[in-house]
């Protein structure tokens, strides 16, 4: 990265700075990119010039792995805060602490930085059973995405992709789609929200593919903090070379975007703003047109669905790893189908459909019987 940009900043995204009302992109802002390895480069360079120092990789956690630990070595005392945290309070202890008892910002976050040491002390003494039960949840919380690895060593990170550990936006040939919420409410309302995706591809008779994301939302909290209303920046990764039919749920006019352009993980993206009321429900709908190539090739649909990472993220509830998701293929040609995965019929053989929740990556496929 240039001098000018250490000297100026980096530029903030639209609408992350439009919505922050900053000018420039913050450290605390790493998160803005879907591509993990992305982010946690800028976090290393944005922390070579800040600090003077160089790091070699980055790890990611969120509260789903701290509630996980907690459950296992049981509840712990904070010292100097007057505060015992468990699996059910610890998510909102950190935000409180954060953001409310707050003497100067300078400090404020010495809560994490004392609960994080005390964390990483407990998890290295654990014995035994314990650390058995530690070990499996860090494997279940690394396929999940509730951590991310990235290493700048291109041979670790390689194994680290390889195990789907690293975060990064996959390298497909076949259908794909993952949707990503950025909360720009300035608030913790994503916490409480919950989201059920429909995805729906038809064959049409011209051997066309015509798929439909549908996105339920329900924000469920109150006025106050850490509810409130919702706004988020949705966007739909598809298929580079998608073309959108139509967008329905937005507050304002969708966009069009394209990242990773020239790579192997090129996408066209689809997105909007979406406001939300407290105690309220919105379906937002994107329609679109998939790529001819898809449509041309051999009749064999393969669809990979990728989790946004970090979901789902409301706090104490341990039964709730990943948020609702249903997957229909429809072929409108009389074509007999046959599906990989566990997947249902429905009207004959024609339809497919597979009913899960993205606790983890999902992939799809159907052929010609």
């Amino acid at each position: 990265t240039d001098t000018m940009a250490y000297r100026y900043g980096y530029a903030i995204p639209y609408p992350l700075g439009q919505y922050l009302q900053q000018r420039q992109l913050h450290i605390r802002d790493s998160n803005w990119w879907p591509d993990f390895p992305t982010s946690a480069e800028f976090m290393i360079d944005y922390y070579a010039f800040e600090a003077g120092s160089d790091v070699t990789g980055v790890l990611a956690i969120d509260p789903i792995v701290v509630e996980d630990i907690l459950r296992i070595i049981g509840p712990i005392e904070v010292p100097g805060y007057g505060v015992v945290v468990s699996s059910d309070n610890v998510t909102y202890q950190i935000q409180y602490q954060v953001h409310h008892n707050v003497n100067t910002m300078a400090t404020r976050k010495d809560f994490v930085s004392v609960l994080g040491e005390i964390l990483f002390e407990k998890v290295m003494s654990a014995e035994g059973d314990q650390l058995k039960q530690i070990l499996k949840t860090g494997m279940t919380n690394l396929n999940e995405k509730h951590i991310l690895l990235y290493n700048s060593n291109l041979a670790v990170q390689d194994l680290l992709c390889e195990r789907n550990w690293c975060g990064a936006v996959a390298e497909t040939s076949g259908d794909y789609l993952m949707t990503i919420d950025t909360n720009v409410s300035i608030n913790k309302t994503n916490f409480f929200v919950r989201k059920a995706t429909e995805y729906e591809v038809r064959r049409s008779t011209d051997g066309s593919l015509n798929a439909r994301v549908t996105m339920k939302y329900d924000n469920p909290s109150e006025w106050g903090w850490p509810g409130g209303p919702y706004t988020t920046y949705v966007r739909v990764y598809a298929p580079y070379g998608s073309v959108l039919s139509s967008a329905t749920g937005l507050h304002d006019q969708p966009q069009t975007l394209t990242e990773y352009e020239g790579t192997a993980k090129a996408r066209t993206v689809f997105a909007g703003v979406v406001r939300m009321d407290v105690k309220s429900q919105k379906d937002v709908v994107f329609s679109y047109q998939l790529p001819q190539t898809l449509a041309d090739a051999a009749y064999q649909y393969d669809l990979l669905v990728q989790k946004q990472a970090g979901t789902a993220t409301i706090p104490a509830e341990p039964g709730y790893r990943g948020d609702p998701l249903t997957v229909r293929f429809i072929d409108e040609t009389g074509t007999n189908i046959n599906g990989t995965g566990n997947f249902r019929y429905q009207d004959g053989m024609s339809q497919l459909e597979l009913v899960t929740d993205l606790k983890q990556d999902v992939h799809f496929s159907a052929q010609a019987l």
